[in-house]
């Protein structure tokens, strides 16, 4: 290569070189002038948006799904309307005044729990507290026999026992359907059909006594019944028997112990018909002692916290007996208790502590309730009787509202359930009953009262 084609060579790489930040030069103007007419043009938007009014958002609804229930469809307006939301829970926590709770009874509607799959009277009876003849129409008797009533401790299940049917309601979907019977899955009880094949028992063979949920449990209770054995359920479990203990003897009485910590909702104590207390605890599924009672024990029932228990007897009186001592096993064969009170003249079916603490009310065979003042033990006042509106005969069952401003309680005599006020004793209104009812319960959280007795069904009356 001669000298004039190197320098050619040279000249040409230079001129490339050249160009080359040429072209680059003229990109970075190109990109930088976008960005200055990307800027002008933004700031012209936010002035043009400044001056003109701003427009007012349209939120269209999303469609509202069918109920299950109504069939009735709404219109909405869609112009500035927010989504709709489903309207939060009304707020039961608002105690009523008297003449607010009975303006409320009486115009609400009672709603019938109606069990349809009792086709016949029953023919059991209890040997402490029978129930009254069935009428001759089985069709009729729905409702008159169920002995207990038990509400979830949120309020959203009903648990009613029948002599041959354990069932658990929704009270909000009042419904057979939406219900659910307890009872063992088929052949587990060794019962067998004609053909063989294990047929479907009750949730007790003789007989369901007493049911009770579980503190501390939205879908857990407990049954005892005249088949001497203790059942615990779970309504949310596809096979619901979670357990069975045999007592000995037939079950008459069931409380669970109320407390703040788990280990107290594990505990309950058993009456028996041969007046034998068996404290039970739940996570052994055992027996922790027995104690053989010399007089008559009817009901039992604990205190709000836990430590003491309520006990009723034959003579009238009501003990009330430490916890501890009753998880000792004998002796001491003949319990101490703490203080003793002489509630009724006659046979003591029942005593209950309200939710405040400060009260617990008695009921007796004299068809008398009476409210005692936990201070100093003393009576505060005894409503009921022959010339007291409502039923008149012995009291079976007692019931506190959750505020404990009001008392009711139910009988096997006269029409009507009784609902007083607290403090007083004065009688607020008389929810009417086409017969008597033996079992009432509150609900927890809010004014709905539940009782049996109607042939129609258990019936639950309350304030919405």
């Amino acid at each position: 290569m001669d000298r004039s084609e190197e320098s050619k060579g040279v000249v040409s790489a230079k001129n490339g070189t050249d160009s080359n930040v040429q072209s680059s030069r003229k990109s970075k103007r190109t990109r930088g002038g976008r960005l200055e007419t990307w800027k002008q043009e933004r700031t012209k938007s936010k002035s043009k948006s400044k001056s003109k009014p701003k427009q007012e958002e349209t939120i269209e609804a999303p469609p509202v799904m069918p109920s299950a229930v109504s069939t009735t469809t709404t219109t909405t307006n869609t112009t500035n309307v927010a989504p709709p939301t489903k309207p939060p829970a009304p707020s039961f926590r608002r105690p009523l005044s008297r003449s607010a709770l009975a303006a409320a009874l009486a115009s609400a509607k009672p709603t019938s729990l109606v069990d349809t799959s009792l086709s016949s009277t029953s023919t059991i009876t209890s040997s402490r507290n029978p129930l009254p003849p069935p009428p001759s129409s089985a069709s009729s008797s729905i409702g008159l026999n169920v002995r207990s009533i038990s509400w979830s401790p949120l309020g959203t299940h009903l648990a009613t026992a029948d002599p041959r049917i354990l069932r658990v309601w929704n009270p909000d979907r009042p419904s057979l359907r939406y219900s659910t019977e307890l009872k063992p899955p088929p052949g587990s009880m060794n019962t067998t059909g004609p053909s063989g094949k294990p047929i479907p028992t009750p949730a007790h063979m003789t007989g369901t006594e007493r049911i009770a949920f579980r503190p501390s449990s939205t879908g857990e209770l407990a049954s005892v019944g005249s088949d001497s054995t203790l059942r615990f359920w779970d309504v949310r479990a596809r096979s619901p028997l979670c357990g069975s203990i045999a007592l000995g003897d037939e079950g008459f009485s069931l409380a669970w112990r109320s407390g703040t910590s788990q280990r107290d909702s594990d505990e309950l104590l058993i009456g028996l018909k041969n007046d034998v207390l068996l404290p039970i605890d739940r996570r052994s599924m055992g027996i922790l002692a027995r104690h053989p009672q010399s007089v008559q024990t009817n009901q039992v029932s604990f205190t709000n916290a836990g430590n003491h228990v309520l006990l009723t007897t034959g003579d009238g009186s009501v003990k009330l007996v430490p916890w501890t001592a009753l998880t000792t096993p004998p002796p001491p064969s003949n319990l101490e208790p703490l203080h003793v009170l002489n509630a009724h003249t006659s046979a003591c079916s029942i005593a209950l502590q309200c939710p405040k603490g400060r009260h617990i009310a008695t009921g007796g065979s004299d068809a008398l309730v009476t409210v005692w003042e936990t201070q100093d033990w003393t009576s505060k006042y005894g409503i009921g009787g022959y010339d007291c509106p409502g039923m008149t005969g012995p009291v079976r069952s007692l019931s506190w509202s959750w505020d404990g401003s009001f008392l009711t309680w139910g009988s096997d005599e006269g029409t009507g359930v009784v609902v007083a006020h607290a403090e007083t004793g004065e009688v607020v209104t008389v929810v009417p009953t086409a017969h008597s009812a033996p079992c009432v319960a509150w609900g927890p959280g809010r004014y709905v009262l539940a009782y049996s007795g109607d042939p129609g069904g258990v019936k639950v009356v309350g304030v919405s």
